[in-house]
């Protein structure tokens, strides 16, 4: 989980949506050549910055001439070396975005490594059964408590954004609208509702409309940072610069028997896990739920889990049992992901309270593209009662993500071990 290791850091980058903040963020940029550094922010490799880039990162590049240690491949489509964090080779740029559209910035306050190396070892004491300190894992306020007592310069960090943000809105007549400094010292992340011409002045770029072949639209920042005083304040800021490049992940294993009529089924897996039998008696919330997570417009259908449950898993239906949806959710157009996750959840756990956590949208700036993991997670690790597991369906290649933004996110992931749950990607 080090900001330096790339490898190590992308073990749970199932996260999508941000961009870096000029490549300062990279530790293992750090002491690059400040052309070098310019040209790692930029959405192309530009020709005059190659020297550069050869004494930082050695001279190896592809056919094309793209120095692929420093993350750059050819783009056919536009003619030219990118970075698949930066900008997008399936996405074409139309027109500007219109100045009065509202976007939603999200800071994402940063963590260091010692910080990682700190919760990585906390997080290590609480599930070691050989740990005097085993299964003590925090409420919302204990986690609360340990981010403010780990993070103390979150405050300042802050402050220093938030005056930005008010100088800001001075300056151009408008009104900002974000979250309070207090909130943000306290999780991490801070929150300003801005116009698309606003958000331009405040990271000094422009936003266009992009779209891909299949007829997917995004407003993203071409030229986008912050400040120079204003960058070891903030991981990164979104949306930004990111495309989204999101799919449903599925990993291939050796093939169950079915039942020869209708595949597998709950009861097939929960004999091959070692599950069978009658469920558990654990029907109050108070000991123990799971969490299926619902994203990309997918609805999980409540009749449809009854019927399930009525043909796979009898003793369910029997005694009544539905999952908890919270969030949005369209029951009479359910998607077919969303239905197969809560249907078999519900029914291998076997009688386990489960609840449909649904985030409508998928970017903050685009409600129908991408989807918003930082959502996800800032909510997650703020309920009051812990699920026990946490299973989501969806996935993005590691490659795809900066290493700033899973670095950030996968801190939030510690977090929530920290809690006691499990994460299953």
């Amino acid at each position: 989980m080090e900001a330096a290791a790339p490898r190590r850091t992308r073990a749970l980058a199932a996260v999508a949506g941000a961009c870096v903040l000029g490549a300062l963020a990279l530790s293992r940029v750090a002491s690059a050549p400040k052309d070098a550094v310019v040209a790692l922010s930029a959405a192309s490799q530009p020709k005059e910055t190659a020297a550069a880039l050869s004494a930082a990162f050695g001279g190896d590049t592809d056919a094309e001439g793209c120095y692929t240690d420093a993350g750059y491949s050819w783009c056919a489509a536009s003619s030219s070396c990118v970075r698949s964090w930066e900008s997008s080779c399936d996405w074409v740029r139309s027109s500007r975005a219109a100045a009065d559209a509202t976007l939603s910035l999200v800071f994402a306050l940063p963590v260091g490594d010692d910080h990682v190396a700190a919760l990585e070892a906390e997080v290590a004491a609480v599930s070691d059964p050989a740990s005097k300190r085993y299964g003590r894992h925090r409420s919302v306020a204990e986690l609360d408590a340990y981010r403010a007592d780990a993070h103390p310069e979150w405050a300042t960090h802050a402050s220093r954004i938030l005056s930005y943000l008010d100088v800001h809105g001075k300056q151009f007549g408008e009104a900002v609208a974000y979250g309070s400094a207090d909130e943000a010292a306290k999780r991490g992340f801070l929150r300003a509702e801005v116009s698309v011409a606003s958000a331009e002045e405040l990271l000094g770029g422009e936003y266009y409309e992009f779209a891909r072949t299949d007829g997917q639209t995004a407003t993203r920042c071409v030229g986008c940072s912050l400040p120079e005083n204003l960058r070891s304040a903030a991981a990164f800021v979104e949306p930004t610069s990111r495309f989204p490049n999101l799919r449903r992940k599925s990993a291939p294993g050796a093939p169950l028997a079915t039942d020869g009529k209708y595949g597998v089924t709950p009861g097939i897996l929960r004999d091959e896990y070692g599950l069978s039998g009658a469920y558990p008696s654990l029907t109050n919330r108070s000991e123990h739920y799971v969490v299926v997570t619902a994203f990309d417009g997918e609805f999980a259908s409540p009749a449809d889990a009854t019927k399930f449950y009525k043909d796979y898993a009898p003793d369910l239906a029997s005694s009544g049992y539905a999952p908890t949806i919270e969030g949005p959710n369209r029951g009479n157009r359910p998607g077919a992901e969303a239905n197969l996750d809560v249907q078999y959840a519900s029914a291998v756990s076997g009688g386990v309270p489960l609840e449909v956590w649904s985030f409508a949208g998928m970017s903050p700036d685009r409600p129908a593209i991408n989807e918003p993991f930082l959502e996800f997670v800032l909510y997650m690790n703020g309920v009051d009662h812990a699920p026990s597991v946490v299973s989501t369906s969806y996935g993005e290649d590691e490659g795809s993500t900066s290493d700033a933004y899973a670095v950030r996110v996968q801190y939030e992931f510690g977090l929530a071990a920290l809690r006691g749950m499990s994460l299953i990607f």
